[in-house]
This record gives structure tokens, C-alpha cells and sequence, in this order.
């Protein structure tokens, strides 16, 4: 499942209702980096976050396939990788999982989509991360 957040008021509608979404609870940790995302990243109305739920197997290759875009029609760059810190072993949402952020700009629209996701911390090892 992903979620598209475009400004503030989304974010506190999600920030809301997160206590009730008991084991697909997002982390305060995740929330704040959103936030951050939108308030000093964001370049125009047309930007937005987008967050998975579900962990991603290959980071860059697998959000563009959810996101139905090709690799042509993007811009990214390897350096746009970021990590959240998420704080406290018994979260559900932290339990065997290393939380993301990428930002992937598409010049044809004139847009940037951040993208907030979760891997697992196996496959990260595998492909030879943290």
C-alpha cells in the first residue's frame, strides 16, 4: 500500500490517525522526516511524498516499478539516498526494517516525487548494505 501526501494538512490528517493503524503503525521518526520533506524540500505544487508500507527488495528499481515510471523518464542520483533514524525496538514498523527516503525529479513534468519506503534489513545485507 503507498499513500500520496502533498502538503502539511495531509500529513496532520495522517499524523491523526496513525495511533489507530495499530501494526502498520507509521513511526514518529518517518512522520517528522515527511514533514521536514515537505516544509524544506518540496519546489512546487505539483511535488509530493509518496510512502510505502510494504518493505521494497530492490530500492530505486522497485519504487519506479510501483510508481509505474521508466527509468528513462526519471533523474536521479545515487547521493539522493537518505536513512531515517527510527528509535525503539518494539515498533512494529522497525522490526527487521531500515527506513528510506529518495528524491527522483521528472524534468518532462516539472515535478519531484520523494519517496518514503522501508526494506527489509536481510535484504539490504544482501545487496551488500548497512
Amino acid at each position: 500500500m503507498q499513500i500520496k501526501i502533498f502538503n502539511q494538512n495531509q500529513l496532520s490528517i495522517l499524523r491523526n490517525i496513525n495511533p489507530l493503524l495499530k501494526e502498520y503503525k507509521i513511526p514518529r521518526m518517518v512522520l517528522h522526516e515527511i514533514g521536514y520533506i515537505l516544509e524544506f524540500k518540496k519546489a512546487s505544487n505539483k511535488d509530493y511524498v509518496t510512502l510505502f508500507w510494504e518493505p521494497l527488495k530492490n530500492d530505486l528499481i522497485d519504487i519506479l516499478d510501483r510508481l509505474h515510471l521508466y527509468l528513462e523518464e526519471v533523474e536521479y542520483s545515487e547521493n539522493n539516498f537518505h536513512t531515517i533514524e527510527v528509535k525503539g525496538k518494539k515498533h512494529p514498523m522497525k522490526k527487521k526494517r531500515i527506513w528510506s527516503w529518495y528524491d527522483i525529479s521528472i524534468p518532462t513534468e516539472e515535478r519531484t516525487i520523494f519517496v518514503v519506503y522501508s526494506m527489509n534489513k536481510k535484504d539490504l545485507k544482501r545487496k551488500g548494505g548497512f
